[in-house]
């Protein structure tokens, strides 16, 4: 058998694509409708997944539904044994089984405090009293004036120090009309 070379195949050139640019009204007009055509298709596509979405969640919630019942009962049988065991021993913080463990834990007591507390503790602890400085950005920049890359104050013409000007972008979107 003898091997062929590849002079021996016909090479078939694949066509080279045009390259597409937006240069005039109707080419917009026509990659707009490409747009929207894709984006009903996004949209189509979500509304299917949402609706599998649902019918797999009320099944899910459904086939549970039992055993959550069941796994409620069996937990609290578990605590009011541990309850049981802490009230002969309150030294007993769990129990360990080979399938898992029953625990407790004391939690701390809650502070609540009241609308009153910070006038209190002003005129009789004041240290315990925390005042939070932040920069209103709005009047900022209605005192200040931007001076290309620099902040200004406009009475004295001094620059005005920690401020960074950040130069705007122009940001484009493509809204689609469905």
């Amino acid at each position: 058998m003898e091997l062929a070379t590849v002079d021996e195949y016909e090479v078939e050139e694949t066509p080279q694509r045009e390259v597409f640019i937006v240069d005039d009204l109707n080419k917009a007009t026509w990659a707009m409708r490409k747009v929207r055509s894709v984006v009903a298709g996004l949209e189509a596509n979500v509304a299917i997944a949402k609706a599998e979405q649902e019918r797999i969640a009320l099944w899910l919630e459904e086939v549970n539904k039992p055993l959550l019942q069941e796994r409620a009962f069996f937990e609290n049988h578990l605590t009011a044994y541990l309850r049981k065991e802490r009230e002969a021993n309150p030294d007993k913080k769990s129990i360990s089984t080979p399938y898992g463990k029953i625990t407790s834990r004391v939690s701390q007591p809650k502070w609540e405090t009241e609308e009153g507390l910070t006038d209190w503790l002003l005129a009789h602890n004041d240290m315990l009293i925390r005042v939070k400085y932040e920069v209103d950005k709005t009047e900022l920049k209605k005192t200040y004036e931007v001076a290309g890359d620099k902040v200004i104050d406009p009475k004295t013409g001094e620059v005005v120090p920690h401020i960074q000007i950040i130069p705007s972008d122009v940001s484009f979107k493509v809204e689609v009309e469905l």
